[in-house]
């Protein structure tokens, strides 16, 4: 019966706050209720208690909390600290390529250069081996002697093995800039 009435107390001062115009605080209540019913002190004393125990806990709450976000505040910083410093390295480490990067970079401005002077060779044997071929072809006009005819073959066969020969050399500093510039990739972090 207790309980009941306890419970009609709780809902006569819910619906008594709930007026409009209602400006009664909780001590005037507690004093009201107690007048009415001295032993429900003990259920105002309990919630008190519990009141206490539940603001006790939530200021421990608060607490960690501020811990908590205190700590993920730090957290950030040393990320953001931890991020620099590990820019700040791959840098200092990337830099230790440099020097090989650079020598390949020689390497392939020289390999280019060479292969450039390669092609102007090529085409210089083939513009002399058309020329030959010309004045074999027109040796009738020209009235070329064998002998003659004879030192023009032999010159372009002369240039025909040259030929050849410049012709590997040119595709060898090709494959040679190929690689280097492959080489110059692999080494990219």
């Amino acid at each position: 019966m207790r309980d009941a009435g306890f419970l009609t107390v709780i809902w006569l001062c819910a619906s008594l706050c709930a007026l409009p115009g209602c400006v009664r605080n909780e001590a005037e209540m507690e004093k009201e209720v107690l007048a009415h019913d001295a032993s429900f002190k003990e259920a105002i004393d309990k919630r008190n208690s519990l009141r206490s125990e539940i603001d006790a806990r939530q200021e421990a709450c608060r607490q960690k909390e501020a811990e908590i976000d205190e700590k993920i505040e730090s957290l950030k910083a040393q990320k953001v600290q931890d991020r620099k410093e590990y820019a700040r390295q791959a840098a200092q480490i990337k830099r230790q390529l440099d020097p090989d990067k650079r020598d390949l970079e020689r390497e392939l401005i020289e390999f280019a250069r060479q292969y450039k002077r390669k092609k102007e060779e090529l085409n210089n044997i083939e513009r002399d081996m058309d020329e030959i071929n010309d004045l074999i072809t027109k040796k009738d006009d020209l009235a070329l002697s064998q002998e003659e005819i004879l030192t023009w073959n032999e010159r372009l066969a002369a240039l025909t093995k040259k030929k050849t020969l410049a012709v590997q050399e040119k595709d060898k500093l090709q494959k040679e800039i190929r690689i280097t510039k492959l080489k110059v990739k692999v080494l990219k972090l």
